[in-house]
């Protein structure tokens, strides 16, 4: 939840972040089953350092410590994996 934390902030109205077993939770009740998957990574810089701050001793910094982040002139730069999944229609017997 560091990285929801992080994004909620900005506003244009983020949420959450799913995993990939809340997505395809989501999906098999809509009749979609996984067909592939791959991880991939995000980079979001904010010009934000004091909250960021703020949202990494929320979190303790283990939580913080497991993101790649950098901070350079007051803009923070966090790096976040991302779940990149494809579903299709689950085939009838």
């Amino acid at each position: 939840r560091f990285i929801d934390d992080f994004m909620r902030v900005k506003p244009d109205g983020h949420i959450r972040f799913y995993t990939a077993a809340e997505w395809t939770a989501i999906c098999g009740r809509c009749g979609l089953e996984p067909r592939d998957a791959f991880v991939s990574t995000i980079r979001f810089p904010r010009n934000m350092q004091e909250i960021y701050s703020e949202i990494a001793a929320r979190h303790g910094q283990k939580a913080a410590a497991r993101y790649d982040y950098q901070v350079s002139g007051g803009e923070v730069f966090v790096t976040a994996p991302v779940n990149n999944l494809l579903f299709g229609r689950i085939a009838a017997d």
